[in-house]
C-alpha cells in the first residue's frame, strides 16, 4: 500500500499558491476511465470478484484517512489554536468502517501527523492540497483497474456499482474543493481588500449550498458501499 501522507513538516513551495479549482480540474481529468487489469493482478493469479470487492473497500478506507488529514490541515488553517487531535471526523467517504486505529497508533495517519501548532500559510495548504488530489487520484486509479476487473468477471455487473462509486467520489472532491476555496475566501482571507462583504451573504448561502450537496454526495456513498458489503456477502455464500 502506498505511504500515507504526513502534512505536518512539508517545506513552502515557492511555486505555489495554485488555484484551488485549476489544481483539481486538472487532476481529475486526467484520471482515466479505466487502465489494465493487468495493475492490480497479484503474482499471476486472477483475482475474484470478492477479493475485488475488498479491494475497494480498501480503496475506500484509505480515502478515509486522506480526507481526514486533509480536514486536519484546512481546520488548522482556518482556527490554529484548535488542536486537530481532539477531533475524530466521522469518514467522509461514506465507508461503513469507522475502525480508525490504523491512522491513530501507527503515525502514520492524521494523529501522526497533524499535532503540530504550527500555523499552516495559504502557500502551504496549496501544497497540501495538491498532494491529497495526487493520492485520491491514486486512489481513483486503482479503482478503475478493479472495474476493468470486475467487467471481466463472473459478475460484470459489480464493474456497474465500483463505476458509480468513482464518479461520486470525483463529484465529492470537487465540491469539497469549491466549499474550502469559499471558506478560505469567507473566513480566512489573503488581504483585507479580498474580502467584499457586499456578497457576504451570497457567498454564505452559496457554502450553505455546498455544504448540502457534500451532505448528499456523502449519503450516495455510503448507499453504495452498503452495497458493495451486500455482495460480498452474497458471494460468500
Amino acid at each position: 500500500m502506498p505511504p500515507q501522507l504526513c502534512f505536518s513538516f512539508l517545506p513552502p513551495d515557492p511555486t505555489l499558491p495554485i488555484p484551488l479549482s485549476i489544481v483539481i480540474t486538472s487532476a481529475i481529468s486526467s484520471m482515466p476511465e479505466a487502465v489494465s487489469t493487468a495493475e492490480t493482478a497479484t503474482d499471476g493469479e486472477p483475482s475474484t470478484p470478492l477479493s475485488l470487492l475488498r479491494a475497494v473497500t480498501e480503496v475506500q478506507e484509505r480515502r478515509i484517512s486522506i480526507w481526514r488529514e486533509y480536514d486536519d490541515a484546512f481546520d488548522q488553517f482556518l482556527d490554529p489554536a484548535q488542536s486537530s487531535s481532539t477531533s475524530a471526523p466521522a469518514p467522509v467517504n461514506g465507508s461503513q468502517n469507522n475502525d480508525s486505529s490504523s491512522t491513530t497508533t501507527n503515525g502514520r495517519g492524521c494523529a501522526g501527523c497533524s499535532t503540530t501548532t504550527v500555523p499552516l500559510s495559504s502557500r502551504l495548504l496549496a501544497q497540501i492540497l495538491q498532494l491529497t488530489t495526487q493520492a485520491l487520484i491514486e486512489c481513483g486509479h486503482r479503482l478503475r483497474a478493479i472495474q476493468t476487473e470486475l467487467s471481466h468477471s463472473t459478475h460484470p455487473e459489480l464493474a456497474t456499482l465500483v463505476d458509480r462509486i468513482q464518479s461520486k467520489e470525483n463529484a465529492l472532491l470537487r465540491n469539497v474543493v469549491q466549499r474550502d476555496q469559499l471558506r478560505k475566501t469567507i473566513y480566512k482571507p489573503d488581504s483585507p481588500n479580498d474580502l467584499d462583504r457586499d456578497n457576504n451573504d451570497s457567498q454564505t448561502e452559496t457554502l450553505a449550498q455546498l455544504e448540502t450537496t457534500i451532505d448528499e454526495i456523502r449519503s450516495d456513498i455510503t448507499e453504495l458501499m452498503q452495497d458493495v458489503y451486500a455482495e460480498s456477502l452474497d458471494l460468500q455464500q
